[in-house]
């Protein structure tokens, strides 16, 4: 027996596994469900003395209407008219800018009412000369006694008015000169105090029932006590119009004004507990069950497989270093064709040469040459990198050198066609057959100091110019470049391959002409160091006037924007000092991440 279970122990530390995950996801389930419950009661909560204070304030904003109109009764210098009255009352009601339904009635100290009105009717309802008596019992009658002795104010149970709305009436007992000379009546619909409770949110989620210490319940559409009233069941947010138990209402009764309103709240919908986590639960066994299987399965595979791959690996790494050497002595090849550094300086004492591979070779490539007095520089870009990409560029930097030394071809747009002729001819990339995207961008300038003259011609590779005040020149006016800002000018290259032949007609490249000023300062580049990608940290460059994002999440592109703005900064700086700005802040934005692409970027100041 202890045999098979040392035999078997994985398969029995799973079964293990599998109870031990059984417990602990039972009582993260309970947690969870009892921690939902928890929110769900304190946002109910929240949301109930939000609705207890919205009745606080409307009904102390009716107080406060109520109590204005019994001023004005009680320091006019006569007791108005009822007209007089009524012009008062609409005034007040459009300072307040209250447009909601409201009938104002005074009464005298023999509780029989004085005038009667409504904004635009008086005695609406037939009351002047009628006494309160028929509407209120002895008890109720003494209240109102009582608030005119003390100027105080009664709320009221509300009730149906003839006009066809529930509504609640505020009392308040008025005197003049100390002696009680009845008091004033308003009555407001229900619905403005009730609707201040409902908004937007609310009303998705959260049902409120209102029920006075008679028993009514009420709506902003209808009152309900034993009997209907009024009750046509429009208010798609009223609690009755759902199913909802009043037995799940959180309740509070509040006090205003002598009337007690019982306030309840609750959810429309009950509390569904989640069926993720049990299906979580069931998920959770199978992918065990099944990683069990497989595992014990694959025990007895991977053993069989071990020495294989020992064996494998052994041969692997021997090719592997026999194809890096290989690799190695291709980068010394390719430096070896390259301009020697001694040319650059001669030619260019005063320029950088950012260049930057991406694996061991490169099929990004610069070129230097002098003819006729003049400078010609290249930076180009073959396809894909690496060993691919060098080939490319061995056979492109080999075209460049026959088109100037061989042809005799000097002009920058037109030595693009001539290297196209001689792809063509090494690739086989006649019209006639298939498409093979094998080519190269490039951005090629011929430079005469003499005569301060920039020529220029690009596949895909613009110019930059950088200049203070460019935005103003000619060139920029006249459409022939793109400015950024007020001291970069952007001359576009043409879209044209060069040894990938994509259109059947074969286009000639553009030709720019450029006078140069002292200072100026010119960069030409392929695509590697706008496409880097990179999660940087706080990155500033050597200028101090550029900060890159912090601690971004997802990589993204350095980009053409952010690398104008970096060469923009940096023109205070030497040209060896911008190497070094341009190199650290690439590599600042890279940070961990693998290099994108091969970099090459050449600036060339004019002085």
């Amino acid at each position: 027996m202890l045999k098979v279970l040392a035999k078997f122990k994985i398969q029995l530390l799973l079964v293990a596994l599998l109870l031990m995950g059984a417990v602990v996801l039972f009582f993260v389930a309970s947690s969870i469900e009892e921690k939902e419950s928890d929110k769900r009661n304190i946002r109910l909560q929240a949301m109930h003395e939000d609705a207890i204070s919205e009745i606080h304030g409307s009904v102390s904003n009716f107080a406060t209407l109520t109590s204005g109109i019994g001023s004005f009764i009680k320091y006019a210098d006569q007791i108005p008219t009822s007209d007089e009255l009524q012009n008062y009352v609409n005034h007040l009601l459009k300072n307040l800018q209250y447009r909601d339904s409201i009938v104002v009635s005074f009464i005298d100290t023999n509780h029989i009412f004085k005038c009667s009105f409504t904004r635009s009717i008086s005695n609406p309802q037939k009351l002047i000369g009628t006494s309160v008596r028929q509407f209120r019992n002895k008890e109720e009658i003494k209240m109102l006694e009582r608030i005119m002795e003390n100027e105080e104010m009664l709320l009221f149970e509300p009730f149906n008015l003839v006009e066809g709305w529930p509504g609640i009436a505020m009392n308040f007992g008025i005197k003049r000169d100390g002696v009680p000379v009845g008091y004033v009546a308003p009555v407001i619909n229900l619905k403005q105090i009730v609707t201040n409770v409902y908004n937007e949110e609310n009303k998705k989620e959260y049902v409120f029932r209102f029920t006075t210490s008679r028993g009514f319940d009420f709506s902003r559409e209808a009152v309900f006590g034993d009997t209907p009233i009024h009750n046509k069941n429009k208010d798609l947010e009223f609690y009755q119009n759902f199913s909802v138990d009043t037995s799940v209402f959180i309740y509070s009764t509040i006090n205003v004004f002598d009337l007690n309103i019982r306030v309840g709240t609750a959810y429309k919908e009950p509390y569904q507990k989640s069926g993720f986590l049990v299906m979580f639960l069931y998920s959770w066994y199978l992918i065990l069950i099944v990683f069990s299987f497989i595992t014990f399965r694959q025990m007895f595979q991977q053993h069989r497989l071990n020495v294989e791959l020992n064996q494998a690996y052994e041969e692997i790494e021997e090719k592997s270093e026999d194809i890096n050497a290989s690799i190695r002595y291709a980068r010394r090849i390719q430096e070896a064709i390259f301009p020697p550094e001694k040319l650059a300086l001669r030619l260019l004492p005063n320029a950088l040469i950012l260049f930057k591979p991406k694996d061991v070779v490169s099929g990004d490539f610069y070129w230097i040459a002098e003819k006729d007095n003049k400078v010609l520089v290249a930076a180009a870009d073959c396809t894909g990198h690496g060993v691919p990409g060098a080939f490319m560029s061995v056979m492109g930097f080999t075209l460049l050198k026959q088109a100037l030394e061989g042809h005799g071809i000097a002009q920058p747009a037109r030595i693009p066609d001539d290297i196209n002729a001689g792809m063509e001819e090494i690739l086989g990339q006649n019209l006639e057959e298939p498409i093979i995207r094998d080519g190269m961008d490039i951005a090629l300038c011929s430079i005469d100091f003499d005569n301060m003259k920039l020529e220029y011609a690009g596949a895909y590779n613009p110019l930059y110019l950088v200049r203070r005040g460019v935005v103003n020149s000619e060139m920029v006016k006249s459409g022939k470049a793109i400015s950024f800002g007020e001291n970069l000018a952007e001359i576009k290259a043409d879209k044209i391959p060069i040894g990938a032949f994509l259109d059947k007609e074969i286009k000639e490249f553009t030709h720019h002409e450029i006078d140069l000023e002292q200072d100026d300062t010119i960069y030409i580049f392929s695509d590697g160091y706008a496409d880097q990608y990179g999660r940087p940290g706080v990155n500033k460059a050597a200028s101090g006037e550029m900060d890159m994002k912090a601690n971004l999440k997802k990589p993204r592109k350095f980009k053409y924007k952010r690398f104008k703005e970096l060469l923009i900064a940096i023109q205070d700086k030497t040209m060896k000092e911008q190497d070094q700005i341009l190199d650290k802040t690439i590599a600042n934005w890279q940070g961990e991440l693998d290099q994108t692409d091969d970099i090459i970027v050449i600036g060339i100041r004019i002085s």
